[in-house]
């Protein structure tokens, strides 16, 4: 006899399910198992987490409902093995009332259910290694099979004869890969104007958990309170863990910012709340994922010096030195009076008294970059245009 059937012709013509567990260790909310129904012709999965199996049954008719309204087609046969909560009367009761035929392996056959056991072992093998890397306590299991699940229809696989991944076999579309993220990694989630006051954090530390079921979002588990957020608003640190294996301050550079901050635009209010989150996000020590630079903070930036246009009142050179020299910027506001004016160009720079160590000084910043593998020379996508840079020039107190 042989071992396995042949293939569906179609979409739901033939679903697979198998039961996995109960896991040693239950999930934050008490989920002890996961059941999954694989589509035999794309190998699209649907998996869900349960606390006990008597749940498949209510399980599988949320699939079905599911399935049938996202892809237009009806499921005819379920194919599972002899498990109590495959042959139990609700179970029946269902597949009846649908005209789904439900189809049994023999008992100590798990091989003749093959597509099921197969997959099942695929996700808690993803599932071990995405909680090993984010160094994530077992509790996170459920949401570590729910992410694999999610990647693994959006993967090519050899089992559908073809390069597509079962979410395009689906869906007849190409999934979006472009906002994938690294599992368990932290992240800066913004938090909106309307739930924060004045002086609150523009954004909260978080880890990342995974894709949300029913928004274009990702979801969060903030690390402070333990609740889960869902937001698509978020800054990922994708080298950053709870295992701590990375030290992402290593590979922190100092990068040519093309502009600068300017007073006005610092008294600006929450006209911007996305770059002041960007920020924010950059005071905490790590490099975001989008594509703009962190700016490099220059000396006058970097010390306040007293001005009298900010006083309420008239301030000789004695009271406004006294000052200085108490928080120890007088030095450095002589500095910044005494040098005059800044190259603002490389040739400008190059003409200038001081051409000798401004070039030392680009020499060794180059070095730098180059020394911490800064970049990569990659192609330039087709229509898109480089990003510009330039030179920045400061005298900086050491």
């Amino acid at each position: 006899m042989k071992s396995s059937p042949n293939r569906a012709k179609q979409v739901l013509e033939v679903v697979h399910s198998d039961v996995c567990g109960p896991m040693q260790t239950p999930t934050f909310g008490g989920k002890c198992y996961f059941v999954t129904f694989i589509d035999d012709k794309s190998h699209f999965c649907v998996v869900y987490l349960l606390r006990n199996k008597s749940e498949v049954a209510a399980k599988f008719a949320e699939f079905v409902a599911f399935a049938e309204t996202q892809t237009g087609k009806r499921v005819k046969t379920l194919r599972s093995d002899n498990g109590g909560e495959y042959t139990s009367s609700t179970m029946a009761k269902f597949c009846s009332d649908r005209g789904i035929v439900q189809k049994f392996t023999p008992p100590y056959t798990p091989q003749l259910n093959g597509v099921a056991e197969r997959m099942n072992r695929t996700l808690v093998k993803c599932a071990r290694c995405m909680l090993e890397h984010a160094g994530l306590p077992k509790t996170y299991w459920g949401e570590a099979v729910v992410t694999a699940t999610f990647l693994r229809n959006r993967c090519p696989t050899r089992a559908i004869n073809h390069d597509k991944s079962p979410h395009q076999v689906w869906t007849g579309k190409k999934p979006l890969l472009a906002n994938l993220k690294v599992f368990g990694c932290h992240a800066h989630v913004h938090v909106p104007k309307e739930k924060r006051t004045k002086f609150d954090a523009r954004s909260v530390r978080c880890r990342f958990l995974g894709y949300s079921e029913h928004e274009k979002a990702y979801r969060f588990e903030e690390l402070e309170s333990g609740r889960v957020l869902v937001s698509r608003d978020a800054q990922f640190m994708e080298d950053v863990f709870d295992g701590g294996r990375r030290d992402y301050h290593q590979r922190e550079v100092v990068v040519i910012q093309d502009e600068e901050t300017t007073d006005q635009d610092s008294l600006q209010s929450d006209e911007d709340d996305k770059e002041e989150d960007d920020e924010a996000a950059r005071d905490e020590g790590f490099e975001p994922c989008s594509k703009r630079h962190p700016r490099t903070q220059s000396l006058e930036e970097a010390v306040e010096v007293p001005s009298a246009k900010r006083q309420s009142r008239r301030q000789t050179l004695d009271e406004m030195s006294a000052v200085a020299r108490e928080d120890g910027s007088f030095e450095a506001a002589y500095a910044v009076v005494s040098v005059g004016e800044m190259p603002t160009m490389f040739k400008s720079a190059m003409e200038s008294s001081d051409a000798v160590k401004w070039k030392e000084a680009c020499d060794s910043e180059l070095e730098s970059l180059h020394k911490n593998d800064t970049w990569d020379v990659v192609p330039l996508p087709k229509g898109r245009k480089a990003i510009g840079c330039r030179w920045v020039f400061r005298v900086k107190e050491n």
